[in-house]
């Protein structure tokens, strides 16, 4: 069974507003402060899924937990990815009812068409200690500037709802999903959940190519490249990107490697950690690791600068 982290306590930090749950978190952490669980009254950058803005005004829950286990690792992101959405969908189905809400991929919550609830997952490493920061985000009451448009709230099912009870009912759902998972032992349960809410049934997932421009006759300049992978990248290609990796590394170019993941190719993001932990032992004689490798969105990143050479 897992435990809570610090073991035996559960502490919660409130805050009044910050720039985002989430960020605050890994601050905290990298200041050696612990805790449990982060709520704040509002946030002034919210943030979601590719960089996308979360509006936070007051009356919403934003919180964030923090999940430090030594047998979890990046192979577990993706069903954890999976677990939140049906902590959060059971949450607001204990205030609310069932029957009334939809998950799409891969862990929004919709009423009636509208976005009720954003998460957010990011990992880190900190002094050799795996991290996974999981933010919530639900919109319990609206203000004046409610946003009629694009979310849904709380507020218009259960009308006395407060962002207290919200957070109680979160906490109790989160510690009993995660020991039900129990490292992925349970995962079947939590998937067959998500599909029985899922939107996506039958849609086809599809992503946008970015346009990469080319820098012809331009001076160099001192920016950091970036060769980015498929968790399916073939052989053929592996060895030609591995190529251009060592160029830039032995130009003296400090490289980002990124693995992108689509749709539900998450679910398999120990192959993208595989991937670039080759990559880091096929390059180890020339590069060090600036940027261990950690998932950010929908993807897995690294970074890797030449090696400093001992006078």
């Amino acid at each position: 069974m897992m435990t809570l982290w610090p073991p035996n306590k559960l502490l919660i930090k409130r805050l009044s507003s910050v720039n985002s749950t989430n960020e605050t978190a890994i601050n905290l952490l990298k200041n050696k402060e612990y805790f449990n669980w982060i709520i704040a009254d509002q946030q002034i950058d919210g943030r979601g899924r590719r960089g996308n803005i979360w509006s936070s005004p007051m009356g919403g829950l934003y919180t964030t937990t923090v999940i430090c286990d030594a047998k979890l690792d990046y192979s577990h992101v993706s069903q954890l990815s999976i677990l939140s959405a049906v902590v959060a969908a059971k949450t607001i189905e204990d205030i609310i009812g069932k029957n009334k809400i939809q998950l799409k991929w891969p862990n929004d919550v919709f009423l009636d068409e509208k976005k009720l609830c954003g998460i957010l997952l990011e990992s880190v490493f900190i002094e050799d200690k795996f991290y996974l920061i999981v933010g919530f985000g639900i919109n319990v009451r609206y203000t004046h500037d409610k946003n009629e448009a694009f979310f849904s709230y709380l507020q218009e099912v259960q009308k006395n709802v407060t962002v207290e009870e919200c957070f109680n009912k979160l906490i109790i759902n989160f510690n009993k999903m995660i020991n039900i998972w129990n490292y992925g032992e349970s995962f079947t349960y939590f998937k067959d959940y998500w599909l029985m809410l899922t939107r996506d049934h039958g849609r086809v997932i599809k992503a946008k190519k970015k346009n990469i421009s080319s820098s012809k006759g331009k001076t160099k300049k001192n920016t950091v490249k970036e060769i980015k992978f498929r968790p399916s990248t073939d052989v053929g290609d592996y060895k030609i990107k591995l190529k251009k990796i060592k160029s830039f590394i032995l130009d003296g170019d400090k490289t980002k490697i990124s693995v992108r993941f689509r749709g539900r190719e998450i679910l398999n993001s120990d192959l993208g950690l595989e991937l670039l932990n080759k990559l880091k032992d096929e390059l180890v004689d020339i590069a060090q690791v600036d940027q261990e490798a950690s998932l950010e969105g929908r993807q897995l990143l690294m970074v890797l600068s030449p090696l400093k050479k001992n006078n």
